[in-house]
């Protein structure tokens, strides 16, 4: 940013133009800046974004729970049918065994 600064001094707004910010909070600072309340402009778009983060990270916590519990109860069935099967077959084979050796 500074090196655009020191390149564009007349255009002091093109040194926030990096990538970082998008256009929508570049073209708000620089409608702030033109302002006698920069600072509460700045305030207010912080903290706008931090609702807007923090609304993400609610939904994907919620989105992520509902993967994990879904993948928890998908291993406990497959175990607990399979270790049923398994049982069953390992009956199954020894009965079979016992009755053919009498």
């Amino acid at each position: 940013m500074n090196r655009r600064l020191t390149a564009r001094s007349d255009e002091p707004m093109r040194a926030l133009d990096t990538g970082i910010f998008s256009i929508e909070i570049v073209d708000t600072i620089t409608d702030a800046a033109g302002r006698d309340q920069f600072e509460a402009a700045i305030k207010s778009l912080g903290r706008e974004s931090l609702d807007r983060v923090v609304e993400a990270v609610k939904r994907n916590a919620r989105l992520t729970h509902y993967i994990l519990i879904g993948f928890a109860a998908a291993l406990f069935l497959t175990l607990g049918i399979g270790s049923y099967v398994v049982t069953g077959a390992v009956n199954l084979t020894s009965s079979n065994s016992a009755v053919s050796s009498y």
